[in-house]
């Protein structure tokens, strides 16, 4: 912004385009069995599973910035639960998760991992049959973990110059149709495979 239209006008514009993320959808869900969001799942404290009544509440502040050093304490609980879907990522093997299967992350405190046990309840307690997020350059574009339960695309090729793939889906008639890119061919999408859908009806 500032090189473009100088400090000023660069300054302006670059508040005003962060303002306007506090306003973007947190999540979403595709026909009523697919799970989407930028980074994961709101984390699970135990007892009836109501996380996401949470998106229903008219007060749901809204963050220009998520995370604060010192967050208001009846603002906490939405700064934590809108830093889950944004900015958490699948757990690695090995890593420590606690009794519901969440744990640490090593981008920075407050930022989730989800393993396997979060995904099972998660995805059984909502009924869904993915998770569909973003959030982590993969270097074909694409990954499917937790026995192809939870899909990463991320679709910006080259990203930073470090010559990863790019990824894409396509939802339609109860399949999930995956095109990536490679990095070292041409700029065309190759149909990669389908994986079916668990439920035909959704």
């Amino acid at each position: 912004c500032l090189m473009v239209f100088g400090e000023e006008i660069g300054t302006q514009v670059w508040t005003q385009v962060n303002g306007l993320f506090s306003y973007l959808t947190l999540s979403c869900i595709v026909d009523g069995k697919i799970f989407c969001s930028h980074g994961g799942i709101p984390q699970y404290y135990g007892g009836p599973d109501s996380r996401l009544d949470i998106l229903e509440k008219t007060n749901f502040p809204r963050f220009e910035e998520v995370q604060s050093s010192n967050p208001e304490a009846e603002t906490r609980e939405y700064r934590q639960f809108v830093s889950d879907l944004l900015w958490s990522d699948p757990a690695e093997p090995g890593m420590i998760l606690n009794e519901h299967g969440f744990g640490t992350n090593p981008r920075g405190p407050g930022i989730k991992t989800f393993g396997k046990q979060a995904v099972d309840t998660f995805l059984s307690n909502f009924s869904f049959d993915y998770i569909i997020r973003a959030h982590q350059e993969k270097s074909s574009g694409l990954r499917l973990s937790d026995s192809g339960r939870v899909i990463t695309i991320f679709s910006s090729s080259d990203y930073g110059g470090h010559q990863n793939g790019a990824g894409v889906l396509l939802i339609s008639r109860g399949k999930i149709s995956m095109a990536v890119k490679d990095p070292s061919s041409a700029p065309l999408l190759t149909l990669n495979q389908d994986v079916p859908a668990r439920r035909s009806a959704w």
